[in-house]
């Protein structure tokens, strides 16, 4: 498996009788990956001449010797913060009404897909689309009303469209969909299907 798309939940970082030097370039790494605790075993209690540049190699330190239930509440503690940071993590990238990608959310989908373009020269397309007299169901029905109908149009466009395509709510009533591995004309196609 490529290691660039290894995701841990959290590495553990035997750096005892080392130099904090020597692994920056792999914390560097590391933190590249997207958010992972490292928890950093170490030799000698942390001072105040080195804790700068320990802090650049992990999130929470234990020095030796330790007890196995020092190591075992290091890990969980750690491993909550990481279930914190994913869990708020996706609130900032999905949309609390339809569960979709967000505006935030898709830009950083969309920029994977360039990625991929600017790599392997694979196509995608991007297809935005609006819910048409939107404010006349809201004005006649209520929010409550148009909270729904928002989510059945999130629904349906998820069921409708490939399992690699994203969906997005990109704001309002707004809609937006990446087509991963289509050209113009396939998206063409796909969103004539949609209407």
């Amino acid at each position: 498996k490529d290691v660039r798309s290894f995701r841990p939940d959290l590495v553990i970082r035997d750096m005892r009788n080392r130099d904090p030097g020597d692994s920056s370039a792999h914390a560097d790494f590391i933190r590249g990956q997207g958010f992972c605790p490292v928890l950093v075993l170490l030799s000698e209690p942390l001072n105040l001449a080195t804790i700068s540049q320990w802090e650049l190699c992990g999130d929470d330190f234990l020095c030796a010797p330790w007890s196995p239930v020092a190591f075992v509440v290091k890990v969980r503690a750690l491993g909550r913060m990481k279930k914190y940071w994913d869990a708020s993590s996706y609130l900032m990238t999905h949309d609390s009404l339809t569960g979709l990608a967000n505006a935030i959310g898709l830009s950083k989908i969309f920029e994977q897909e360039r990625e991929r373009f600017r790599r392997y020269q694979t196509p995608c397309s991007l297809a935005l689309g609006d819910l048409d007299h939107f404010k006349a169901v809201n004005d006649a029905h209520g929010h409550v009303a148009g909270d729904k109908v928002l989510q059945e149009m999130g629904s349906l466009l998820s069921r409708t469209v490939r399992n690699l395509d994203v969906v997005a709510r990109y704001g309002g009533e707004e809609f937006a969909i990446i087509f991963s591995h289509t050209d113009v004309s396939g998206a063409v196609c796909a969103c004539q299907r949609l209407l």
